[in-house]
C-alpha cells in the first residue's frame, strides 16, 4: 500500500456516506414533497405555515451518517501528517487547521501552534502544501473555509449529534400576495422563521398584513432543504460534506504527488 493510500480510504468512505445520506434525504423527498399546512388568527392579519410529513424525517440517522463522513475526512488529513513525519512520527502530530497565521506561525516548540504539529515533515512543498490549504490564506471569510467547516463539526459530532434543520430559500420574502375584506390587495410582511426544526408542524413562515385579508397567496414554490449550521451560518447538509470531500482529496493527492 502506497503511503497515502490510507488517508485517500479514508476520504472514500466520507464520499460513500455522503451518498448515502444523498440517497435517505431524496427518498424522503419523494414521500413528502414541499407541502405545508396553514391557519390564522381570528382577525385575519395573520397566517402562518407548517411543514406537514407524511413520513417523519430520520433527522438522527441523517445526524449520523454526516457526523461519520466528516470524522473520516479529518482522520484522513491527520493520517497525512502522520504519514509524512517519517518512520518515528513525533507525539501530538496532526494536520493544522487554523483562522490565524501569527498562531500557525508560532515558534516549533509551542505545542498551541501549527509548525509544532508538522514538525515531523521534512518534505519542503509537502509543508507549503498545508500551509497554503489553511483558513487564513483567505481572510474575507475564513470560517467559511471547508477545511474550518470540518474542523468545527468533527469538534461538535464529538460532544453532540449534529442537528438537521430547514432551510427556507430566500425568494419566499418576495412572493406573497393578500387580497384584503375591504377590497384590494397589497403588500405584506413576511417572516421566514430561521433554524427551523425538523419535525412536523414547525412553524415557517408568519405572514401579517396591515389588514383583515381574505386570503394570502405564495406566489413562489418553497423547497425546504436540510441544512446544519456551521461557522454562524447554515449549509446544505450535502454540500456542507460534498465541497470538503473535494478538498480534502485534492489536497491529499496533491501532497501524494509531491511524495513521488
Amino acid at each position: 500500500m502506497a503511503v497515502l493510500d490510507g488517508a485517500l480510504a479514508k476520504v472514500a468512505r466520507a464520499e460513500e456516506h455522503l451518498r448515502r445520506l444523498q440517497e435517505q434525504i431524496d427518498g424522503w423527498r419523494e414521500q413528502n414533497g414541499s407541502r405545508m399546512t396553514r391557519d390564522n388568527n381570528a382577525e385575519r392579519t395573520e397566517f402562518r405555515w407548517y411543514t406537514q410529513w407524511d413520513v417523519a424525517p430520520d433527522g438522527v440517522r441523517w445526524a449520523l451518517l454526516l457526523g461519520d463522513g466528516v470524522h473520516n475526512l479529518r482522520s484522513a488529513l491527520d493520517h497525512v501528517v502522520y504519514a509524512c513525519s517519517g518512520p518515528k512520527p513525533p507525539i501530538r502530530c496532526e494536520f493544522p487547521i487554523f483562522l490565524d497565521q501569527a498562531k500557525y506561525f508560532r515558534p516549533v516548540t509551542d505545542e498551541s501552534g501549527g509548525l509544532y504539529k508538522i514538525r515531523g515533515i521534512q518534505n519542503l512543498t509537502v509543508r507549503a502544501l498545508i500551509e497554503g490549504a489553511q483558513p487564513w490564506r483567505y481572510p474575507e471569510r475564513p470560517k467559511h473555509h471547508w477545511l474550518w467547516i470540518v474542523h468545527e463539526l468533527d469538534i461538535q459530532d464529538k460532544h453532540r449529534l449534529i442537528t438537521p434543520v430547514l432551510m427556507i430559500p430566500k425568494g419566499v420574502r418576495g412572493g406573497m400576495q393578500a387580497e384584503f375584506v375591504d377590497g384590494g390587495t397589497g403588500l405584506v410582511h413576511v417572516k421566514a422563521h430561521g433554524r427551523v426544526p425538523l419535525e412536523d408542524h414547525a412553524l415557517v413562515i408568519t405572514v401579517s398584513t396591515p389588514k383583515p385579508a381574505k386570503w394570502v397567496e405564495m406566489k413562489t414554490s418553497v423547497d425546504l432543504a436540510i441544512g446544519v449550521e456551521a461557522a454562524d451560518t447554515t449549509f446544505g447538509i450535502t454540500a456542507v460534506l460534498g465541497e470538503p470531500c473535494k478538498t480534502v482529496r485534492t489536497l491529499i493527492e496533491q501532497i501524494r504527488d509531491a511524495l513521488v
